[in-house]
């Protein structure tokens, strides 16, 4: 599963986004209770400007591990984008 992560986050740091969406997208379907899957989903909105999935994304990361910190992180930037600033 690693591997998978690893290739998505290679996508993003080409600038590759519409086949770093599709992978993330891809294996959030394949490993749904899989929290780096969805951290890495969170990443690809992120990057896309998507504020809205980004922060959905990073707190079903939160919500299937806890102790991910890279989720926690991710999320404050989501929800000050969207405006929802007593949140983040």
């Amino acid at each position: 599963m690693k591997n998978k992560h690893q290739s998505i986050y290679a996508l993003l740091q080409q600038g590759l986004l519409p086949q770093a969406a599709a992978a993330a997208k891809a294996l959030v379907a394949q490993s749904p209770r899989d929290a780096r899957a969805w951290l890495a989903a969170g990443r690809v909105h992120e990057a896309l400007r998507q504020p809205g999935p980004a922060e959905a994304a990073f707190s079903k990361a939160v919500a299937l591990e806890k102790g991910l910190l890279e989720a926690y992180e991710g999320r404050p930037h989501s929800l000050l984008a969207l405006g929802r600033f007593d949140e983040a």
